[in-house]
C-alpha cells in the first residue's frame, strides 16, 4: 500500500498505474488490488498462473497505454515530485529515451539511511555495474522493440532489459 499510495500522491497528475498480480494465493492481496482497481488511475491484470517477475512485468507492460514506462517495485516508495522531475526532463529534451534517478533506502521507521548518488551516464561503467535500477523511466516504444523482459534472466531482469535498451539508444539521462 505504501508503494501504490506514494504513486497516487504524485504532484504530476497525468499517469496510470499498471499492476500485475502474479497469481496471489492470499485473498487479502486480491481484495486489496480489486479495491485499488476502482481508482481510474489503476489497471490490474490478474494472472492465471505464477510466472515470476518477468512474465508478470510484461503483463503489466501490455496493459500500459502511456508513451513512457516508469519501473517501480512493490517495495518502492516514490517521492511525491518524482514523476514531475521525469516529465520536466522529457519536456526539456524530447530525444531522451531513458531516465534514471538517484535513490535512497528507508529504514523501518521511514528514515533515509543509504543514499545512492549515481554517476551520469557512462557506457563503460554501466557495462560493469547496473547503477540505473530504480527509479527508471523508459520510452515504451523501445521496450516493445526489444521484447520486454526475458524470463530466463529473472533475478537480473532489469539489468538485462537496460543492457538491451542501451544497445538501441544512447539517449539516456540521469536526474
Amino acid at each position: 500500500t505504501e508503494c501504490i499510495d506514494s504513486l497516487l500522491n504524485q504532484t504530476y497528475p497525468n499517469f496510470e498505474i499498471c499492476l500485475a498480480d502474479d497469481h496471489s494465493t492470499l485473498q487479502e492481496t486480491i481484495d486489496l488490488l480489486k479495491e485499488y482497481e476502482k481508482n481510474d488511475k489503476i489497471k490490474v491484470v490478474f494472472r492465471k498462473e505464477n510466472g515470476m517477475i518477468s512474465k508478470a512485468s510484461n503483463d503489466a507492460l501490455n496493459i500500459a497505454s502511456g508513451e513512457y514506462i516508469v519501473l517501480v517495485d512493490n517495495d518502492d516508495k516514490i517521492e511525491k515530485d518524482a514523476l514531475y522531475y521525469f516529465v520536466e526532463a522529457l519536456n526539456n529534451d524530447e530525444s531522451i529515451d531513458m531516465i534514471y534517478s538517484d535513490e535512497d533506502l528507508l529504514d523501518y521507521n521511514g528514515k533515509r539511511m543509504q543514499p545512492h548518488f549515481k554517476p551520469d551516464y557512462s557506457p563503460d561503467t554501466f557495462k560493469c555495474l547496473n547503477y540505473f535500477c530504480h527509479l527508471s523511466c523508459i520510452r515504451k516504444e523501445i521496450i516493445d522493440k526489444i521484447g520486454g523482459f526475458r524470463s530466463e534472466y529473472d533475478g537480473s531482469q532489469d539489468y538485462d532489459l537496460f543492457l538491451r535498451i542501451e544497445d538501441v539508444t544512447k539517449n539516456i539521462h540521469h536526474i
